[in-house]
């Protein structure tokens, strides 16, 4: 397949460069600022480089649930290369067997404890190499990000993005919202869902906004 143009990774980097000490992404366990989030995803992109050796344009799939090591992962996956899939950490086995068979993966990184190798230990997130398989459909040339419909009429479909895609919508809502830096963005949806995607990732970074993550929706007890 064509190589992918570097836009998406170069947009993140640059970003994470410029708001330098500034706090880029919190969960109700710890936090990073822009320049250790640099730091931890170039080191899990190396990772990742590792595992995937001899795999060019690499489909990861992510299967987890709002973390600060979901964001690690997100731009560590990016930052080597590979195309991330996002998918809902509500998906169960059944239905990722389904979505594997359309997209054919080469690797998957989820949130379950004790499945490969771990990749950062302040969350149980792991990586597993899946067997090499001859995919069932190309991706297309622009491909950078590939999230999925809701599945609400049948299994989720996969939408593929380009990264001039996906920075264009995040640079419309910075300035829609005029998001801007010391900016809080507290997300509870699913980072794999199109709204919280669109407003909440690379939109914050672009802003030099802080980004806090609920693991789901707010209750009493939280």
């Amino acid at each position: 397949e064509p190589a992918v143009s570097p836009m998406l990774a170069d947009v993140i980097d640059s970003a994470l460069i410029r708001h330098g000490g500034e706090t880029a992404v919190a969960d109700a366990r710890r936090s990073l600022g822009y320049t250790e989030l640099r730091e931890q995803a170039a080191r899990t992109a190396a990772h990742l480089t590792r595992l995937l050796e001899g795999v060019s344009r690499a489909r990861v799939a992510l299967v987890a649930g709002n973390c600060v090591s979901y964001v690690v992962a997100y731009c560590a996956c990016v930052t080597a290369g590979a195309v991330p899939f996002l998918v809902d950490a509500a998906t169960g086995d059944a239905e990722f067997a389904e979505i594997d068979a359309d997209c054919t993966f080469h690797l998957v990184i989820r949130d379950r404890s004790g499945e490969g190798v771990t990749l950062d230990g302040a969350e149980p997130l792991t990586a597993r190499r899946l067997e090499d398989r001859e995919p069932r459909y190309p991706l297309h040339e622009d491909t950078e990000v590939c999230r999925f419909t809701s599945g609400t009429t049948g299994k989720p479909n996969c939408i593929e993005f380009s990264g001039t895609a996906v920075a264009g919508a995040a640079l419309a809502w910075t300035a829609g919202t005029g998001l801007a830096a010391h900016d809080r963005v507290l997300c509870y949806a699913g980072l794999s869902n199109g709204l919280a995607f669109n407003t909440s990732l690379l939109s914050a970074f672009l802003a030099g906004a802080a980004l806090h993550l609920s693991p789901g929706l707010p209750t009493a007890g939280r």
